[in-house]
């Protein structure tokens, strides 16, 4: 496509059949990488280190990197409004990182984790590092302007961090089936969702940020497949139209 960059990767979760196109260019994360760290809380909920039901305090302060720092984050959901020292369970505050995409759940998730570094070394580069997102990455824009930074990642990793989490539902449909229902019941319908039927379940977690917009989806079809894509463009509506096609 004209005026834009976009890596796209489908793998099918059936027969092992994939298809991409640049699945390995990098491009910014956003939050579709909150269903990276969510499947880790939940692994570890499944191992014994702690209960979903467990309880953490909101810290107010500025959020740095999950270690240092508090919790807060502006943009995206509603936690950034409680008071400093609310508490919320491990199960809800991962509730609104994937439903609402809450940016301070989100935090509160990751320190539970020890930290986006933890999070990234323990289990992200475990499953797929193509594009590593603790390292500072340098790349061209879809503007042609050179640019560099973090938390970047590719079409592919984000559809292997998927296909773990369905792997991890269909060995332990019990334990993963709350983190697949808050993904099939986001408030966001763009996206791999807005261009499959209605009553086809897609367990999904878009990610928007500038001129990206990202979604990665599990759609539970006649055949379940993983579909991964990533946009860097300059029109929102058309990354939006891409995408559903």
């Amino acid at each position: 496509q004209q005026n834009g960059r976009y890596g796209v990767y489908y793998l099918n979760l059936e027969n092992g059949e994939t298809m991409g196109y640049k699945e390995d260019q990098p491009i910014v994360a956003a939050s579709a990488i909150k269903i990276a760290y969510n499947t880790y809380l939940y692994e570890r909920a499944a191992a014994g280190d702690f209960s979903l039901q467990d309880k953490m305090a909101y810290n107010a302060a500025g959020y740095v990197d999950g270690v240092t720092g508090g919790d807060y984050e502006g943009g995206t959901g509603n936690i950034q409004n409680s008071a400093d020292g609310t508490e919320y369970t491990l199960q809800e505050v991962s509730h609104r990182s994937i439903t609402i995409s809450d940016n301070c759940g989100t935090n509160m998730v990751l320190r539970k984790l020890g930290g986006e570094d933890a999070v990234n070394n323990n289990f992200m580069k475990t499953i797929s590092s193509v594009v590593d997102y603790r390292s500072k990455v340098e790349y061209t824009d879809y503007t042609g302007t050179a640019t560099a930074g973090r938390r970047r990642t590719c079409a592919l990793d984000l559809a292997k961090y998927a296909e773990h989490l369905y792997k991890d539902y269909t060995a332990d449909e019990t334990t993963y089936k709350p983190l697949i229902d808050d993904l099939c019941n986001t408030e966001y319908s763009w996206g791999v969702a807005s261009g499959v039927p209605q009553d086809i379940a897609v367990a999904h977690k878009v990610g928007f940020r500038g001129n990206t917009f990202n979604d990665i989806a599990i759609v539970f079809g006649t055949e379940n497949y993983v579909l991964s894509i990533m946009t860097e463009s300059g029109s929102e509506q058309k990354a939006k139209e891409i995408m559903g096609e």
